[in-house]
Protein backbone atom coordinates (compact mmCIF):
# COMPACT_ATOMS: atom_id res chain seq x y z
CA UNK A 1 0.00 0.00 0.00
CA UNK A 2 0.98 3.64 -0.33
CA UNK A 3 -0.56 6.53 1.56
CA UNK A 4 1.48 9.63 2.31
CA UNK A 5 0.37 13.06 3.40
CA UNK A 6 2.65 16.08 3.35
CA UNK A 7 2.31 19.81 3.82
CA UNK A 8 1.43 21.65 0.64
CA UNK A 9 4.54 23.77 1.09
CA UNK A 10 6.77 20.70 0.78
CA UNK A 11 5.17 19.71 -2.51
CA UNK A 12 5.50 23.29 -3.76
CA UNK A 13 9.22 23.23 -2.89
CA UNK A 14 9.62 20.00 -4.89
CA UNK A 15 7.79 21.57 -7.84
CA UNK A 16 9.79 24.82 -7.73
CA UNK A 17 13.20 23.15 -7.38
CA UNK A 18 12.65 20.37 -9.92
CA UNK A 19 10.92 22.73 -12.34
CA UNK A 20 14.11 24.66 -13.10
CA UNK A 21 15.53 21.53 -14.77
CA UNK A 22 12.67 19.35 -16.05
CA UNK A 23 8.91 19.25 -16.76
CA UNK A 24 8.16 15.90 -15.09
CA UNK A 25 9.54 14.51 -11.84
CA UNK A 26 9.54 11.04 -10.29
CA UNK A 27 8.80 10.76 -6.57
CA UNK A 28 10.36 7.62 -5.09
CA UNK A 29 8.73 6.57 -1.83
CA UNK A 30 11.11 4.35 0.12
CA UNK A 31 10.62 2.87 3.56
CA UNK A 32 12.80 5.56 5.15
CA UNK A 33 11.40 8.52 3.22
CA UNK A 34 11.03 10.33 -0.09
CA UNK A 35 13.83 10.52 -2.67
CA UNK A 36 13.81 12.71 -5.79
CA UNK A 37 16.76 12.62 -8.21
CA UNK A 38 16.67 14.53 -11.47
CA UNK A 39 18.98 15.55 -14.31
CA UNK A 40 18.27 18.11 -17.00
CA UNK A 41 18.00 16.95 -20.66
CA UNK A 42 21.38 18.49 -21.54
CA UNK A 43 23.09 16.69 -18.62
CA UNK A 44 24.50 19.98 -17.37
CA UNK A 45 22.75 20.08 -13.99
CA UNK A 46 21.40 17.65 -11.41
CA UNK A 47 19.33 17.94 -8.26
CA UNK A 48 18.45 15.67 -5.38
CA UNK A 49 15.82 16.10 -2.68
CA UNK A 50 15.36 13.85 0.35
CA UNK A 51 12.68 13.99 3.03
CA UNK A 52 12.74 11.66 6.02
CA UNK A 53 9.48 9.84 6.74
CA UNK A 54 9.22 11.75 10.04
CA UNK A 55 8.56 14.96 8.05
CA UNK A 56 5.24 13.60 6.75
CA UNK A 57 1.92 13.79 8.56
CA UNK A 58 1.13 10.28 7.26
CA UNK A 59 3.70 7.91 5.79
CA UNK A 60 2.41 4.39 5.12
CA UNK A 61 4.64 2.69 2.56
CA UNK A 62 4.70 -1.00 1.74
CA UNK A 63 6.68 -1.95 -1.41
CA UNK A 64 5.00 -4.12 -4.03
CA UNK A 65 6.22 -7.72 -3.96
CA UNK A 66 7.37 -8.67 -7.46
CA UNK A 67 8.72 -12.20 -7.24
CA UNK A 68 10.53 -14.72 -5.07
CA UNK A 69 14.19 -15.29 -5.98
CA UNK A 70 14.79 -18.93 -5.19
CA UNK A 71 18.52 -18.66 -5.86
CA UNK A 72 18.87 -15.92 -3.23
CA UNK A 73 16.10 -17.09 -0.95
CA UNK A 74 14.49 -13.65 -0.79
CA UNK A 75 11.60 -11.67 -2.18
CA UNK A 76 12.11 -8.91 -4.76
CA UNK A 77 10.17 -5.73 -4.05
CA UNK A 78 9.31 -2.76 -6.23
CA UNK A 79 9.20 0.74 -4.75
CA UNK A 80 6.39 3.15 -5.50
CA UNK A 81 7.62 5.72 -8.01
CA UNK A 82 5.03 8.35 -8.91
CA UNK A 83 5.41 10.60 -11.96
CA UNK A 84 4.23 14.20 -11.58
CA UNK A 85 3.49 16.62 -14.40
CA UNK A 86 4.92 19.80 -12.86
CA UNK A 87 2.95 22.20 -15.06
CA UNK A 88 -0.30 20.55 -13.99
CA UNK A 89 0.69 20.59 -10.32
CA UNK A 90 1.60 24.30 -10.48
CA UNK A 91 -1.75 25.13 -12.11
CA UNK A 92 -3.59 23.28 -9.34
CA UNK A 93 -1.54 25.03 -6.66
CA UNK A 94 -2.17 28.45 -8.18
CA UNK A 95 -5.90 27.75 -7.94
CA UNK A 96 -5.60 26.53 -4.35
CA UNK A 97 -5.00 29.87 -2.61
CA UNK A 98 -3.23 33.17 -2.92
CA UNK A 99 0.03 31.75 -1.55
CA UNK A 100 0.28 29.28 -4.41
CA UNK A 101 0.05 26.03 -2.44
CA UNK A 102 -2.67 24.05 -0.63
CA UNK A 103 -2.78 23.14 3.04
CA UNK A 104 -1.80 19.51 2.42
CA UNK A 105 -1.22 16.95 -0.33
CA UNK A 106 -1.95 13.25 -0.10
CA UNK A 107 -0.80 10.54 -2.53
CA UNK A 108 -2.38 7.09 -2.53
CA UNK A 109 -1.87 3.93 -4.54
CA UNK A 110 -5.04 2.84 -6.34
CA UNK A 111 -6.29 -0.75 -6.20
CA UNK A 112 -5.10 -2.95 -9.05
CA UNK A 113 -7.45 -3.06 -12.00
CA UNK A 114 -8.38 0.63 -12.05
CA UNK A 115 -10.84 1.12 -14.90
CA UNK A 116 -8.78 3.92 -16.49
CA UNK A 117 -5.42 2.20 -15.91
CA UNK A 118 -4.21 4.79 -13.42
CA UNK A 119 -1.89 3.70 -10.60
CA UNK A 120 -2.06 6.58 -8.10
CA UNK A 121 -4.15 9.54 -7.11
CA UNK A 122 -3.05 12.85 -5.65
CA UNK A 123 -5.45 14.82 -3.49
CA UNK A 124 -4.93 18.46 -2.64
CA UNK A 125 -6.93 20.35 -0.04
CA UNK A 126 -7.10 24.06 0.64
CA UNK A 127 -10.02 24.88 2.94
CA UNK A 128 -10.95 28.52 2.91
CA UNK A 129 -12.69 31.09 0.73
CA UNK A 130 -11.35 29.62 -2.51
CA UNK A 131 -11.80 25.88 -1.95
CA UNK A 132 -13.93 24.17 0.67
CA UNK A 133 -13.33 20.76 -0.87
CA UNK A 134 -10.38 18.85 -2.23
CA UNK A 135 -9.29 18.10 -5.80
CA UNK A 136 -8.08 14.67 -6.92
CA UNK A 137 -5.67 14.08 -9.79
CA UNK A 138 -5.08 10.59 -11.21
CA UNK A 139 -1.51 9.61 -12.13
CA UNK A 140 0.47 6.69 -13.53
CA UNK A 141 3.53 4.88 -12.29
CA UNK A 142 6.78 6.30 -13.59
CA UNK A 143 8.49 4.49 -16.46
CA UNK A 144 12.04 4.42 -15.15
CA UNK A 145 14.35 3.69 -18.03
CA UNK A 146 17.22 5.54 -16.38
CA UNK A 147 17.62 6.56 -12.74
CA UNK A 148 20.10 9.45 -12.35
CA UNK A 149 22.73 9.07 -9.67
CA UNK A 150 24.48 12.11 -8.29
CA UNK A 151 28.28 11.65 -8.22
CA UNK A 152 30.40 12.56 -5.23
CA UNK A 153 33.19 15.11 -5.58
CA UNK A 154 35.78 16.28 -3.07
CA UNK A 155 35.93 20.06 -3.14
CA UNK A 156 38.64 22.09 -1.47
CA UNK A 157 36.57 25.26 -1.03
CA UNK A 158 33.35 25.59 0.95
CA UNK A 159 31.38 28.78 1.48
CA UNK A 160 28.11 29.67 3.20
CA UNK A 161 25.66 32.17 1.76
CA UNK A 162 22.18 33.61 2.13
CA UNK A 163 20.20 32.74 -1.03
CA UNK A 164 18.52 36.15 -1.09
CA UNK A 165 21.91 37.88 -1.32
CA UNK A 166 22.95 35.70 -4.27
CA UNK A 167 19.60 36.36 -5.96
CA UNK A 168 20.27 40.08 -5.87
CA UNK A 169 23.73 39.61 -7.35
CA UNK A 170 22.36 37.38 -10.13
CA UNK A 171 19.97 40.11 -11.24
CA UNK A 172 23.00 42.11 -12.32
CA UNK A 173 24.84 39.13 -13.78
CA UNK A 174 21.91 38.03 -15.91
CA UNK A 175 21.87 41.39 -17.67
CA UNK A 176 25.30 40.52 -19.06
CA UNK A 177 24.33 36.96 -20.09
CA UNK A 178 26.79 34.24 -21.05
CA UNK A 179 28.72 32.90 -18.08
CA UNK A 180 29.35 33.96 -14.51
CA UNK A 181 32.57 33.27 -12.64
CA UNK A 182 32.84 32.22 -9.00
CA UNK A 183 36.28 32.72 -7.52
CA UNK A 184 38.30 32.93 -4.32
CA UNK A 185 41.55 34.84 -4.15
CA UNK A 186 43.16 33.50 -1.01
CA UNK A 187 40.78 35.32 1.36
CA UNK A 188 37.55 34.42 3.12
CA UNK A 189 35.44 36.09 0.40
CA UNK A 190 33.68 34.38 -2.50
CA UNK A 191 33.36 36.62 -5.55
CA UNK A 192 30.96 36.43 -8.47
CA UNK A 193 31.57 38.37 -11.67
CA UNK A 194 30.46 38.61 -15.27
CA UNK A 195 31.30 40.90 -18.16
CA UNK A 196 30.22 41.93 -21.63
CA UNK A 197 32.04 44.02 -24.23
CA UNK A 198 31.30 47.23 -22.33
CA UNK A 199 30.17 46.31 -18.82
CA UNK A 200 31.72 44.33 -15.96
CA UNK A 201 30.07 43.43 -12.65
CA UNK A 202 31.84 41.95 -9.64
CA UNK A 203 30.49 41.34 -6.12
CA UNK A 204 31.21 39.47 -2.88
CA UNK A 205 28.36 37.02 -2.29
CA UNK A 206 29.52 34.61 0.43
CA UNK A 207 32.05 33.86 3.14
CA UNK A 208 34.53 31.02 2.62
CA UNK A 209 34.69 28.68 5.62
CA UNK A 210 37.05 26.04 4.20
CA UNK A 211 39.96 26.59 1.81
CA UNK A 212 40.38 30.31 2.53
CA UNK A 213 44.03 30.24 1.42
CA UNK A 214 43.27 28.69 -1.99
CA UNK A 215 42.78 30.28 -5.36
CA UNK A 216 39.80 28.60 -7.00
CA UNK A 217 37.72 29.57 -10.02
CA UNK A 218 34.77 28.11 -11.94
CA UNK A 219 32.77 29.40 -14.93
CA UNK A 220 29.04 28.61 -14.88
CA UNK A 221 26.25 29.17 -17.43
CA UNK A 222 24.34 32.23 -16.24
CA UNK A 223 20.88 30.94 -17.16
CA UNK A 224 21.24 27.63 -15.32
CA UNK A 225 22.82 29.15 -12.24
CA UNK A 226 20.28 31.97 -12.13
CA UNK A 227 17.36 29.55 -12.33
CA UNK A 228 18.80 27.43 -9.53
CA UNK A 229 19.26 30.44 -7.26
CA UNK A 230 15.70 31.64 -7.88
CA UNK A 231 14.36 28.21 -6.86
CA UNK A 232 15.80 28.55 -3.33
CA UNK A 233 12.80 30.44 -1.96
CA UNK A 234 12.30 28.32 1.15
CA UNK A 235 15.97 27.99 2.13
CA UNK A 236 17.48 30.56 4.51
CA UNK A 237 21.13 29.46 4.39
CA UNK A 238 23.11 27.26 2.00
CA UNK A 239 26.55 25.79 1.56
CA UNK A 240 28.42 26.13 -1.72
CA UNK A 241 31.23 23.70 -2.52
CA UNK A 242 33.57 24.36 -5.42
CA UNK A 243 36.97 23.66 -6.89
CA UNK A 244 38.63 24.64 -10.14
CA UNK A 245 37.08 22.83 -13.14
CA UNK A 246 34.75 20.74 -10.94
CA UNK A 247 30.94 20.91 -10.70
CA UNK A 248 29.61 23.40 -8.17
CA UNK A 249 27.42 21.94 -5.43
CA UNK A 250 24.73 23.81 -3.49
CA UNK A 251 23.40 22.21 -0.29
CA UNK A 252 20.69 23.30 2.11
CA UNK A 253 17.45 22.51 3.93
CA UNK A 254 14.00 23.90 3.25
CA UNK A 255 11.78 25.29 6.02
CA UNK A 256 10.24 21.80 6.26
CA UNK A 257 13.75 20.28 6.68
CA UNK A 258 13.82 18.62 3.26
CA UNK A 259 17.43 18.07 2.17
CA UNK A 260 18.21 19.78 -1.17
CA UNK A 261 21.34 19.42 -3.32
CA UNK A 262 22.02 21.12 -6.66
CA UNK A 263 24.99 20.29 -8.89
CA UNK A 264 26.01 22.32 -11.94
CA UNK A 265 28.80 21.45 -14.38
CA UNK A 266 31.28 24.24 -15.19
CA UNK A 267 32.72 25.42 -18.47
CA UNK A 268 36.29 24.20 -18.58
CA UNK A 269 38.58 27.18 -19.16
CA UNK A 270 40.29 27.01 -22.52
CA UNK A 271 37.56 24.89 -24.21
Amino acid sequence: MLKVRMKGRMMKDISDIAGVLIDEVNLRFRKDGLLVEIVDPAHVAMARMMADRSLFEVYEVEPIEMEYRRDKGTDIFQEDVVMLDLDKIREIFRAADVKGCPEWVEIRRLPEGDANHFDYELEVSAPGPVWNNSMIVRMRKADETCIPKMPNFKHRVKATFVPEHLKRAMRYMEILGGFVTLSTIGTDDLWIDACSDTVEAKMIVAKVVEGTALNSKVHLPTDYFGNMVRALNSIDMMDLEMDTDKPVVLKGYTHDLMDVIFMLAPRIEGN
